[in-house]
């Protein structure tokens, strides 16, 4: 359910992407490309620890997001989760490390530090989204 919902994201994110870009022709080229670099991208058989990762995320409990929080510093996905959910969830996603792009906040409430998951990562696309914001147009 996860990987359809997951699927069905990208395929309209890209559609829009698509449609959008149809005005800009090298950005049209380059995202008619990129379901094929995707595809490649998402061979398992090019992963050696895919099968473990996708079994983890396969085991998340399925949990409805209260609010998703893009605009902040850390991409916080609010949500109710039960202490047993919270428990498992944190055991899996430790299982998914490490963390390469981030930082998330998973579970709690949005602008609530002290609640949910918090999952640190090596890179911090919100310093270097800091760092080049200002050089950019309206």
């Amino acid at each position: 359910m996860l990987n359809d919902t997951i699927t069905h994201a990208e395929r309209e994110l890209y559609l829009t992407l698509l449609s959008l870009a149809q005005q800009q022709p090298s950005a049209y080229e380059w995202l008619t490309r990129l379901p094929t670099w995707l595809n490649a991208i998402k061979d398992k058989a090019n992963y050696a620890h895919a099968p473990a990762y996708q079994a983890s995320v396969a085991r998340l409990p399925t949990v409805a997001a209260d609010k998703v929080d893009l605009d902040s510093d850390v991409l916080t996905i609010a949500a109710n989760l039960s202490d047993s959910e919270r428990k498992q969830t944190l055991a899996l996603l430790k299982q998914l490390m490490p963390w390469r792009k981030g930082p998330f906040q998973i579970g709690g409430q949005i602008g609530d530090d002290e609640s949910g998951i918090k999952i640190d990562t090596e890179w911090h696309s919100d310093w270097k989204w800091q760092r080049v914001a200002p050089h950019l147009g309206n």
